[in-house]
């Protein structure tokens, strides 16, 4: 479940925005209201729903969570020099240069089958040519086991420090082949490193009828497919 999505300099999004999903202690005892799987003291919604004019950002709020996952999972198909498209800054003059910010928080069960809190923050930085950012000067997977949170890797710009429950050594070779316009997970679940690669195939399993700035073409058996999954949520 999505705790909280921060954006900041993605599309028409200009300064920092944090969509925080929990509720408050107030809030109604509700069944669309459920525990969250990491903290039994948060409650979040089971269904988010977005209003707003038209060209107010509904979009960009769901294409900035898609264009993440996106980018954790196939940026490492890019080739050297590629720029990923589909993330775009705020198109004024004083931050077409600056860097695009994306973070979530949600819970996620990567780690010994237990359900932990985990934050992914990605940076991406651009050239002012509207091109699509150029390469990653920040990535990070944190989770929190406890209260804290703890590193599982950390990446500033060339440099990727990782954490002792990630199962990785610190100068193993293949955190070298990481590229700067690629992620860390979807180069290492190339390489098959069993944290990275289960990352990947979680992620990869979510479906959205958005992706990049297009919209997916959805065929009638895929919508029958949707109903019927909706349905069954709903009865569980």
């Amino acid at each position: 479940m999505i705790h909280q999505i921060e954006i900041e300099n993605f599309y028409s999004i200009r300064d920092r925005q944090v969509l925080n999903l929990r509720l408050a202690d107030n809030a109604p005892r509700l069944q669309r209201f459920r525990q969250s799987n990491s903290r039994p003291g948060v409650r979040l919604p089971t269904v988010v729903a977005v209003f707003g004019a038209n060209a107010s950002g509904k979009s960009t709020v769901l294409r900035a969570l898609t264009s993440t996952v996106f980018f954790v999972l196939h940026s490492f198909d890019l080739n050297a020099d590629e720029r990923f498209w589909s993330i775009q800054p705020f198109m004024g003059s004083l931050y077409r240069r600056a860097p695009t910010r994306l973070a979530v928080e949600f819970d996620a069960g990567w780690l010994g089958g237990r359900q932990h809190l985990y934050r992914y923050e990605l940076h991406l930085e651009h050239d002012g040519e509207g091109r699509g950012a150029s390469r990653v000067s920040y990535e990070a997977l944190h989770y929190a086991p406890e209260a804290r949170m703890r590193r599982l890797f950390e990446r500033k710009n060339d440099q990727v420090l990782v954490g002792r429950e990630f199962e990785l050594r610190p100068k193993d070779p293949r955190l070298s082949i990481i590229r700067p316009n690629s992620s860390v997970v979807s180069t290492l679940a190339k390489l098959n490193h069993q944290i990275a690669l289960a990352i990947w195939q979680d992620l990869a399993s979510m479906q959205s009828n958005l992706w990049g700035v297009n919209r997916a073409q959805t065929g009638i058996e895929q919508l029958y497919s949707f109903t019927r999954m909706i349905r069954n949520c709903s009865i569980g």
